[in-house]
């Protein structure tokens, strides 16, 4: 009896033992299970972040680029609107000179009538002989005929 007991003690520790080794080795299985999967779910998880902040460079280089084009566009306009400006000086200059000249020629001229008129009247005044008429009439005309003083 006591050997039975012993065989059959012996038996269930045989048993729990395996039992323990079986639910150890289960352990050992699910715990390597678990580190396979989360090394597949961090790897998965750096490709996924890899892909997204690669996605992000490109926008920000994309916005970056548009940001520099309107940039150019904007300089563009502004060195045309600069020449635009220039150019319209330029042009009123041109008209200021223009209109100078103009008026620089009429006054020239109205002073080259002016003394010619004078000029004629001088002579007729010498070649008629010094007549107070003559005299008197010249200095009529010369009060309607006035020179410009510019």
């Amino acid at each position: 009896e006591r050997r039975e007991r012993e065989e059959r003690e012996a038996a269930l520790r045989k048993q729990r033992e395996q039992e323990i080794d079986r639910s150890r080795k289960m352990q050992l299985e699910r715990k390597s299970a678990r580190k396979h999967r989360e090394a597949l779910e961090k790897a998965h998880m750096q490709e996924v972040w890899r892909v997204h902040a690669e996605r992000m460079i490109d926008e920000e280089l994309d916005e970056r680029m548009e940001a520099r084009r309107a940039a150019e566009r904007n300089q563009h306009i502004v060195l045309l609107q600069a020449q635009e400006k220039r150019m319209q000086a330029l042009k009123e200059k041109e008209q200021e000179f223009v209109e100078g000249l103009r008026q620089q020629d009429a006054t020239k001229a109205e002073q080259e009538e002016y003394e010619a008129y004078v000029n004629s009247v001088m002579h007729d005044y010498v070649t008629r002989g010094r007549s107070g008429d003559l005299v008197q009439t010249a200095a009529r005309r010369t009060k309607t005929v006035k020179p410009s003083t510019s």
